[in-house]
């Protein structure tokens, strides 16, 4: 897909009230394949937080939060701006790092005594699945 695309897919996808900024901003992270925006501070004339309040952090939504907004991150989906306080902003920051750009770690091999274990159910399933797929003996009388 070329600029172009891109800009017209925007213009289609995002609501027309939201500044060129934060729709090339879109893009950007549309690009990367990030479902978000990074956290940013509120930009004025281009963010409009009015009525808007903090919804906390990554898995505590249900918790209210009464400090005033100093941050926004968008959905690169459709553009829907969800905002922060500084200190949600701060540790939602850290957690879209630690889940969107830093690369998995390395878990350590477990041992041979799992590997040895999970060879010994495996033989057992296939034990019991040869079984099941023998064809049963018939009495004849």
């Amino acid at each position: 897909m070329n600029n172009r695309e891109a800009d017209e897919l925007a213009v289609k996808v995002y609501p027309s009230s939201l500044h060129a900024d934060v729709i090339a901003e879109l893009n950007k992270y549309w690009m990367k394949a990030r479902p978000w925006t990074e956290i940013r501070e509120l930009r004025k004339g281009v963010d409009d937080p009015s009525g808007h309040h903090c919804i906390g952090v990554m898995g505590q939504f249900d918790k209210g939060c009464s400090k005033p907004v100093a941050g926004v991150q968008y959905t690169t989906a459709f553009g829907d701006p969800v905002f922060y306080c500084e200190d949600h902003a701060l540790e939602q920051f850290k957690w879209d790092k630690a889940n969107y750009d830093e690369a998995p770690k390395e878990r350590p091999d477990p041992g041979p005594e799992w590997h040895a274990e999970i060879a010994k159910m495996m033989f057992k399933i296939e034990k019991k699945k040869r079984k099941k797929e023998e064809p049963e003996e018939i009495d004849p009388s």
